[in-house]
């Protein structure tokens, strides 16, 4: 549990450890209210059984006195009052209390899970490729909760019920130290017996849990994410199964553990009893009830009736913080991960800087995934000029969307320099990164409006309308805005699913184009579309050669064909460099690459006669 708390503690801002360092405090004056409400109880049963005590004890009597009916004649209603003044006092400084705990809970849980956001959103590209989504929205979701009122709520509640105890126990020790002392040391030994039998279970119930939520999630991601697919080739049935076994797997663990968590206070409550009866047979062994039996009898039962639930609730508070383990030590994994990978904050400042004037240096640069052996990149050296438009072209595998990837600054090279007008691009990345607009082969739209999409990631006051129209008009979107209902208002589905695959397609190409960037990246932008959308996205993207830095992927030669020069890749290496017309001239493998695509791609090429 120390362990634990110490992991918790670094998950923690230090204002927010400073917050709850305050509620300790806060739970001890509770703790004594409810001690002092004990001892209340019992001299009220005193009192009633021998209302003579109420005057033995000069603050009793100075504030029945305060009453203004107070006469020797109503000294017990008098007392009956006073204690309920304080009961109704107690329980409101314990409702206080309870508001401050959870506001502190809850500040604290929002904090963690931004934290978490910002550190995941602030790792380098290259390690969300070794994570599932699942994985990360468990933790931001589920795991901070299970922080919280798995683990740091519980531990504040340990702290507090064992206050409370402690209290009663001390208010029992004056008036019953042999009875007391028997009672804590079989109860605190069946607490001990108890804790230790669960608590490696209880634990890998826990891990269980966690791994299962992972599983489950990422099955909900599939089933959602692949509906058109999955409902084309019929394989609702297998989805169904696999995510109803998930469930019912995670149903089993949250059984076994809730039950077993219920187990011990059904034990505690039955030594209580059998202590209460055993109590009262040794008093009637005795004679019977004398003067102070009937009293102590009361105060018994009372601090029976108090430390049974508390003793209960610290039982299952420790049952939860072994359950919530798993959760912590994840986010604590993270935690150093984020401290180990810095990465380049929450996103770009308003400042360009100077703009790219003069060219892009890749200089022996190499790249190799973790877990790979062989590099993806080999040597690459290239210059890409201000101005100029350049293809990317190469077989599968060939290392083309690696290469993209290092120049948007999305991996660092294992070796080698990005150097833009003579600085490396990595030493001031964001910097880099705003001089970009990147349209990606998958592309991502929200379901939300039109301008909202284009304008990505900003609030409705940050969007400048100029720029979204300017936008608008590069990506040749003017005709579909003037169909949509509500303009640039309308909503566009999840995934633009009321847009068609140009469509969509062009949209990207705005919203690339919104933040006037001074390069441009196209990423396989037209692989998916028929020949004709093809054509027109394609002439959007004609149309702006000339007015920007253009870099293209393509798997179809005909989208990268006007570009003033191509750059063959081929097993990581530049295997040719070129115009079109160049490398169909002199490079072999660049003409068995055209010849193997489709016959209206190739005829489309005019390979000379002879040439293969």
């Amino acid at each position: 549990m120390i362990a634990q708390l110490k992991k918790c503690r670094a998950l923690l801002s230090p204002r927010t450890r400073w917050r709850w360092a305050a509620l300790i405090p806060l739970a001890v004056a509770a703790a004594a209210m409810e001690a002092l409400g004990a001892a209340a109880v019992f001299f009220l049963i005193k009192v009633l059984s021998d209302p003579t005590q109420a005057t033995a004890y000069p603050l009793v009597s100075s504030l029945i006195a305060m009453l203004p009916w107070h006469s020797s004649e109503t000294v017990v209603p008098s007392l009956t009052f006073l204690v309920a003044v304080f009961y109704l006092f107690k329980n409101s400084l314990l409702a206080c209390v309870t508001y401050a705990q959870r506001k502190v809970v809850s500040d604290s849980q929002a904090a963690l899970a931004r934290r978490m956001l910002q550190g995941y959103l602030a790792l380098p590209y290259a390690a969300h490729l070794r994570r599932n989504s699942a994985e990360l929205v468990r933790n931001m979701t589920d795991s901070v909760h299970k922080t919280f009122h798995n683990v740091l709520l519980p531990a504040l509640g340990v702290v507090t019920e064992l206050l409370v105890v402690i209290g009663i126990i001390i208010v029992l020790m004056a008036t019953a130290p042999w009875v007391t002392l028997i009672a804590v040391g079989v109860l605190f030994s069946a607490m001990a017996a108890l804790l230790k039998l669960t608590r490696y279970r209880i634990a890998r119930w826990g891990a269980q849990e966690q791994g299962l939520r992972k599983d489950t999630l990422q099955s909900l991601h599939q089933s959602m994410g692949g509906l058109k697919e999955i409902k084309v080739m019929g394989r609702e049935r297998f989805f169904y199964a696999r995510f109803s076994r998930l469930q019912q797997a995670l149903a089993d663990v949250t059984c076994f553990y809730e039950t077993l968590a219920y187990i011990p206070p059904l034990l505690v409550e039955m030594i209580f009893v059998f202590g209460m009866v055993v109590v009262i047979l040794s008093i009637t062994a005795r004679g019977g009830p004398g003067e102070n039996a009937i009293p102590l009898l009361g105060l018994c039962a009372y601090g029976g009736f108090r430390v049974m639930p508390a003793v209960n609730r610290v039982l299952r508070h420790l049952n939860h913080i072994r359950f919530g383990t798993a959760a912590i030590d994840q986010l604590y994994r993270d935690l150093k991960l984020f401290d180990d990978n810095p990465g380049g904050g929450l996103g770009p400042s308003g400042e360009k800087g100077t703009r790219f004037a003069d060219r892009i240096v890749l200089e022996r640069v190499r790249y190799t995934y973790e877990g790979s052996a062989t590099p993806a990149l080999r040597e690459i050296d290239l210059t890409i000029r201000c101005g100029e438009s350049v293809g990317i072209v190469g077989p599968t595998g060939s290392g083309k969307s690696t290469l993209i990837n290092v120049i948007l600054g999305l991996l660092r090279p294992s070796s080698g320099r990005l150097t833009v007008d003579g600085r490396d691009a990595f030493d001031n990345l964001r910097l880099w990164q705003r001089k970009i607009g990147f349209v990606p082969q998958e592309i991502y739209l929200t379901d939300d409006s039109l301008r909202r999409n284009i304008a990505f990631g900003l609030e409705d006051e940050e969007i400048d309308e100029r720029q979204v129209k300017a936008a608008i008009r590069l990506a040749q979107l003017e005709d579909l805005v003037a169909l949509l209902p509500l303009g640039l208002d309308t909503v566009i589905g999840e995934r633009g699913i009321r847009l068609s695959g140009g469509e969509r397609q062009r949209v990207a190409i705005a919203r690339a184009l919104y933040h006037e960037p001074e390069l441009l990246v196209f990423d396989e932008a037209t692989s998916a579309l028929d020949n004709q959308t093809e054509r027109a996205v394609s002439r959007a993207i004609d149309a702006l050669q000339g007015n920007k830095t253009l870099i293209l992927i393509a798997h179809r030669l005909s989208t990268v064909r006007k570009c003033g020069r191509l750059i063959f890749l081929c097993a990581g290496r530049v295997a040719g460099s070129g115009t079109f017309e160049q490398l169909l001239q002199t490079n072999r493998e660049f003409r068995e690459l055209v010849a193997s695509y489709d016959p209206a791609d190739a005829a489309a090429t005019e390979i000379p006669p002879g040439r293969m």
